[in-house]
């Protein structure tokens, strides 16, 4: 079972050190470090790029919301706070839980069970986060990822579509390029997930598993997505 990867944001010592010791104990967690402001939080963010934050959100010079909005393509997101009035928004911005302190051992293992059921990790060492929709999922639960202006159309396995801000531009800093290859501009193929594929003289049509419905390409991306299999 691949663990999932987290980041501890507080800037209480003893709230970081009560968590630390519970998520210590869970197997499936790994925990890759703590940070005790906003800007701390950024750095480690980017730099060792975790599943799931666990969030304060009140802190002096920034806490859980505004690391959020500082974020385009933020992880899976759990607040650990004292304060129960800021529930509301915490689901308005996608956090996947909410969960008070002092944490109850038992509620972090269900935080836990929830987040790893939503991101649909299967696997993979990594999750690709859904914009700032505060949802992860495994890169190979990815069909297809379609440009739509400002936004992108991702499509999963299981049939279900995420219409979520984010440019294409921002994939590529998560996905797998041995899997997920781009084609053209506004397409992005589970090249492992193709069943069938149908080249015509200007187009070519594919088809993916589990799909009934085929996607149609175009003849730049009908040519790339060839090279793929069979080579220049």
């Amino acid at each position: 079972m691949t663990p999932l990867t987290c980041l501890l944001v507080d800037d209480e010592p003893l709230a970081r050190f009560h968590l630390r010791s519970l998520l210590e104990q869970e197997p499936r967690v790994r925990l890759l470090g703590e940070a005790a402001s906003k800007n701390e939080a950024l750095d480690l963010i980017g730099e060792l790029r975790p599943h799931v934050l666990f969030l304060d959100i009140q802190m002096p010079g920034g806490g859980g919301f505004e690391i959020l909005d500082e974020l385009e393509s933020p992880p899976a997101v759990v607040f650990v706070t004292a304060q129960d009035q800021h529930a509301v928004r915490a689901f308005d911005v996608n956090a996947m839980d909410y969960v008070m302190k002092p944490v109850d051992p038992l509620r972090l293992r269900s935080s836990v069970d929830r987040i790893r059921k939503m991101s649909s990790l299967s696997g993979d060492t990594s999750l690709v986060p859904l914009g700032n929709s505060g949802l992860a999922v495994a890169p190979c639960e990815i069909l297809f990822i379609e440009a739509d202006g400002h936004y992108s159309r991702v499509t999963l396995r299981d049939g279900q579509q995420h219409f979520i801000r984010q440019s294409f531009r921002a994939w590529s800093e998560h996905l797998p390029g041995a899997m997920l290859v781009q084609l053209d501009r506004g397409l992005i193929v589970n090249r492992t997930r193709i069943s069938s594929c149908i080249h015509g003289a200007r187009a070519a049509e594919i088809r993916f598993d589990g799909m009934a419905a085929s996607l149609t390409l175009g003849s730049a991306a009908a040519r790339r997505l060839k090279s793929l299999f069979l080579g220049p």
